[in-house]
């Protein structure tokens, strides 16, 4: 599929020092030590690293607490994008274009983000051309060991909870429940799901798993000005 590639915003070098906490680190950017967002809840132990380049984008408004976020890191020579939402961004901009492997633009009626069902939301839904409600949940990967990409990274109570509601959602026959999985990092081959690896190729997807679901992955070529 072609036209899925989104442009980052303008980014500044730097080198990571040190992860403070969940959610702060620690940059050099011109010889300056600053204190930067983190915009991923996982781990990231194979992502970040002291001494890593990486990437910064500004954060927008005068006197912010943080005046970066972390958006990209290099370890071992390959980029990995941390900043959750580039994920969230790349399905946004299918939806808007060629649409979804098996769920393409002139099946889908209408899209709405952070759709409301059960007890939550979810990131998008879709209806498409029979009126039926398709519920979508999309995971960002940034996680990788020897080629093989790994999720999750840190699991959290709200992760599972979304899942037990996506699997809810099913049974009731609203509609179909589907996970998508977005792996943000150029040396990850593979991905594994449902007890066996998957290759990851750029902007291609999965097969349904289970009656009704749809289960996708896509990796995504990275780079300082964008990817896809």
């Amino acid at each position: 599929m072609q036209g899925t590639g989104i442009e980052f915003p303008p980014l500044v070098e730097g080198v990571f020092l040190r992860r403070l906490n969940r959610f702060e680190a620690e940059a050099e950017v011109e010889g300056e030590t600053v204190r930067v967002h983190v915009p991923s809840p996982g781990r990231l132990t194979t992502a970040v690293d002291p001494g890593m380049p990486c990437f910064l984008a500004p954060t927008p408004g005068a006197g912010r607490k943080l005046p970066y976020r972390l958006f990209m890191t290099r370890p071992g020579g390959h980029w990995v994008v941390i900043d959750s939402l580039v994920a969230n961004r790349m399905i946004k901009q299918m939806l808007d274009r060629e649409g979804l492997p098996g769920l393409p633009a002139g099946r889908i009626r209408e899209w709405h983000s952070e759709p409301r069902w059960g007890h939550g939301r979810f990131d998008f839904e879709v209806i498409d051309e029979e009126g039926i409600q398709h519920l979508i949940e999309v995971k960002s990967v940034n996680d990788a060991e020897d080629g093989v990409a790994r999720f999750p990274d840190a699991p959290t109570v709200r992760g599972a909870r979304h899942l037990r509601e996506l699997a809810e959602f099913q049974r009731c026959g609203d509609g179909r429940g589907w996970v998508l999985f977005v792996v943000l990092r150029e040396d990850a081959a593979v991905l594994p799901l449902i007890g066996r690896s998957i290759p990851i190729l750029p902007r291609r997807w999965g097969m349904p798993r289970g009656p009704g679901w749809r289960c996708g992955r896509s990796g995504a070529t990275s780079g300082p000005r964008g990817c896809g």
